[in-house]
């Protein structure tokens, strides 16, 4: 497996997921949540778990995909990460 780097997985984590969360269930189009708009379509509670489970999709595929070298930089004794 290819390594990833743990910054890397940050950034992805605060410039995607986050705003993915605001855009798509915080943030309000014309008074009404783009969940809503989605809940209209497919039902309330089907949008909900249908947005949880891409979400939580998307928040742990980095750790199916790739494997986190830098974790192996840890120093045991101290219990510190590299940085």
């Amino acid at each position: 497996m290819e390594c990833l780097n743990i910054n890397y997985y940050i950034i992805y984590i605060l410039l995607f997921l986050f705003p993915l969360l605001y855009y798509v269930v915080l943030r309000q189009s014309d008074s009404v949540k783009i969940i809503d708009h989605i809940g209209e379509v497919i039902g309330e509670n089907n949008a909900r778990i249908l947005f949880f489970l891409v979400f939580i999709f998307l928040w742990i595929s980095p750790y199916i995909y790739f494997e986190f070298c830098d974790l192996e930089k840890i120093n045991k004794v101290q219990g510190n990460f590299f940085w």
